[in-house]
């Protein structure tokens, strides 16, 4: 097997670290840091998403919301600090969408999907219920050729 190439092994090496990208937000003086996003931020974020609220006021916020949630990145940062930060970005800061974007797209970079998707891909082998759905089936076809033959 080969070795790893120095861009993988500094990406595993920032994975296992959690280490933290510092964007600049356009346009101002304020930094930020974003780390590799957790499962509770991409819960977060999903059900922001999928709340199922329309209208005006909700769809000015839904940016500065999501950005929240990826600049906590945490269970606990997001229950205790969320409801706070999201009003905060809308309106103390007043951030556009532009500004928001370099924080959404930071964001996006640091989602681990290639293992999820590896994980996933291991745990569909291990599923023994498309054995038993081949055996099964086969056990009902016998049946049937069974009872085809005494008629």
């Amino acid at each position: 097997m080969d070795n790893p190439d120095r861009g993988t092994r500094q990406e595993l090496n920032s994975i296992r670290n959690n280490s933290y990208d510092i964007i600049q937000i356009p346009g101002t003086k304020d930094k930020i840091k974003i780390g590799w996003i957790k499962f509770g931020t991409e819960r977060k974020v999903s059900d922001i998403l999928n709340s199922g609220k329309t209208g005006i006021k909700y769809e000015e916020r839904i940016l500065h919301k999501a950005a929240a949630a990826i600049v906590l990145n945490g269970y606990w940062k997001i229950r205790l600090f969320w409801w706070v930060l999201w009003r905060w970005y809308f309106f103390v800061k007043e951030y556009d969408h532009a500004q928001l974007l370099t924080i959404i797209e930071a964001g996006k970079k640091k989602v681990l999907l290639m293992q999820y998707y590896m994980a996933m891909a291991s745990l569909k082998q291990l599923d023994d219920c498309l054995k038993r759905t081949n055996r099964q089936e086969a056990e009902l076809i016998l049946q049937q050729q069974a009872s085809g033959k005494k008629e």
